[in-house]
């Protein structure tokens, strides 16, 4: 008899019991008899339900280590949205580098989890909500990146035009822009322009691609 197969009905020894037991074919009965040296032995057979049931989950790294480096991430953006922008720019991109590190890892950790999953028995919960996660933060992030390019720098428009009065006039100016551009295409704003002799108005004009002109107001 080999082993798993199921053996027709006879009289076998249990190896439970001990005893010479009369098998239906299925499973065991109550019909016993003393030990006969000649009766077929083996192990037990396998009934049914013993074929039928599943193999036990086994553990699947990269879904639990994708799992925590994307909850990680979604923990620094966090952070980077409410609580570090407002203190220094360059702990901002320190968080966001970090953040987009952690999240291209937890993309590639879920992508082997959820393979893992499927060759062999294994929950893949854990893998899929990781992997939904990561490429929702990646949807993020290029979002934040698109938007990022496309914003006007008050900063570095200021120094710009300082450095373009400075090659008209010959004088050290002072240049004052809103905090907060418009960045639309074709929109205009407005800024002021300080020198030692007169004051100024200088209307900015939003181009394609984030750039910008600008011309001295009337």
């Amino acid at each position: 008899m080999t082993a798993g197969s199921v053996p027709p009905p006879g009289w076998l020894f249990d190896d439970a019991t001990g005893q010479t037991r009369w098998w239906n074919g299925r499973e065991w009965t109550d019909h016993t008899r003393p030990l006969d040296p000649i009766v077929r032995t083996g192990p037990a057979p396998a009934t049914a339900s013993t074929l039928s049931d599943p193999l036990p989950p086994s553990k699947n790294g990269p879904a639990t280590a994708a799992l925590v480096l994307a909850l990680l991430a979604l923990l620094s953006v966090a952070a980077l949205i409410w609580l570090v922008p407002a203190r220094d720019p360059f702990l901002a991109l320190a968080v966001a580098l970090a953040a987009m590190t952690l999240v291209a890892a937890a993309f590639v950790l879920s992508v082997i989890g959820v393979v893992v999953s499927i060759r062999r028995p294994t929950r893949k919960g854990s893998a899929v909500f990781a992997l939904v996660l990561s490429v929702l933060l990646i949807v993020f992030f290029a979002f934040r990146m698109l938007t990022a390019a496309s914003t006007v720098n008050a900063a570095a428009l200021e120094d710009d035009i300082t450095l373009w009065i400075q090659a008209q006039t010959g004088e050290l100016a002072v240049v004052v822009c809103p905090d907060e551009p418009p960045s639309a295409v074709g929109s205009i704003f407005s800024c002021t322009v300080t020198t030692p002799s007169s004051s100024l108005h200088v209307d900015v004009t939003v181009q394609e691609g984030g750039t910008v002109s600008w011309t001295q107001a009337p």
